[in-house]
């Protein structure tokens, strides 16, 4: 047992599942102290049995007190393995909290192919991030943000994809204008990056769960852990889940605000537009009557010159060509 002990000691932090015949062994022979009454073959059975001999007796005592040794160093081996462990997955919870409450996303406005080519111009295929700020319209993503993969237009056109394939993404970016505006959202990578530590801590203290299961039918205090620990373990999945769908719900409440900003933008534009119309009606009506006015005169006899009357249709041709250079510029911003 001892040798056996010895060998899984100095090579346990690469192979850590504890060999079942010290499992057993552990099971049946414990330290006096974790027994409170004298089974047969137990340690204090043995140290009583040899009671009186004193000879033999320090000789048993020595072996009895070196196993009671494994035995405590094997017991918090286990104990420290899964305490680490949750310590780690407490500290990416928190991280993870943190990442999503300090999240900031922006939203490009893209109305056209065009706009994806450009976009797509701007990112690097190997991880979707921005290498220089990227501006369409009234629309601005600084320089480092990161095109969110997994919500919105981006993830409705790759939904067949289970994880993510950033060089086919960029490549297919284009592909996502079909005839109506597209939004593509953008963040940083600390999200990301605490989102996929969170979920390597959970997955480290299942697997430390799981390789101190056995051992916890040979060690009392550590089953106890075990038990505790698969209830935290449940829990920190379930406070994993509710972080992720809280990031979901504020990239589409980012969404909705950029959205209805752009609906506020374009009724504004549209009475705009609509004041234009009504002053070009008005400048058209005035110089219809002005022409009416000077034909009447000019047969009457009147002062009005052919001169005068030139000088009123440049300036009907002022108007509308200002009109038309508003509605060009308005295109544009859009």
């Amino acid at each position: 047992v001892l040798v056996l002990m010895r060998r899984w000691e100095s090579g346990r932090e690469v192979n850590q599942s504890m060999p079942e015949p010290l499992v057993n062994f552990f099971a049946a022979f414990k330290p006096s102290y974790e027994e409170t009454q004298a089974r047969e073959l137990s340690m204090l059975w043995i140290t009583r049995a040899w009671h009186g001999q004193l000879i033999q007796q320090q000789g048993v005592q020595s072996l009895i007190a070196d196993i009671s040794r494994h035995y405590e160093a094997a017991e918090y081996f286990w104990e420290h393995k899964v305490k680490e462990a949750l310590d780690r997955a407490e500290d990416a919870q928190r991280k993870l909290e943190e990442a999503v409450k300090k999240e900031q996303i922006r939203v490009l406005l893209c109305n056209s192919v065009s706009d994806l080519e450009f976009v797509k111009s701007k990112l690097r295929p190997e991880n979707l991030m921005l290498k220089e700020d990227c501006k369409i319209g009234i629309s601005n993503v600084p320089k480092g943000k990161c095109l969110i993969w997994s919500q919105g237009a981006v993830a409705e056109h790759f939904k067949t994809l289970t994880s993510p394939d950033f060089p086919k993404i960029h490549d297919e970016l284009p592909k996502l204008y079909k005839g109506k505006e597209v939004r593509l959202l953008f963040s940083g990578r600390y999200f990301d990056t605490q989102h996929e530590e969170a979920q390597q801590a959970l997955d480290s203290l299942q697997h430390y769960i799981s390789l101190a299961r056995p051992a916890g039918e040979a060690f009392p205090a550590v089953k106890q852990i075990l038990h505790e620990r698969s209830e935290t373990l449940h829990k920190s999945q379930l406070f994993k889940k509710d972080q992720e769908a809280k990031r979901k719900l504020l990239l589409k409440e980012k969404e909705l605000q950029v959205a209805e900003r752009r609906l506020i933008e374009v009724e504004r534009e549209k009475q705009i537009i609509a004041k234009k119309n009504q002053e070009l009606e008005e400048a058209k009506a005035e110089v219809v009557d002005e022409l009416v006015m000077t034909q009447k005169s000019l047969k009457d006899g009147g002062k009005e010159t052919v001169k005068e009357l030139y000088a009123k249709k440049r300036q009907m041709e002022a108007a509308l060509k200002e009109v038309g250079d508003f509605l060009d510029r308005q295109k544009s911003a859009r």
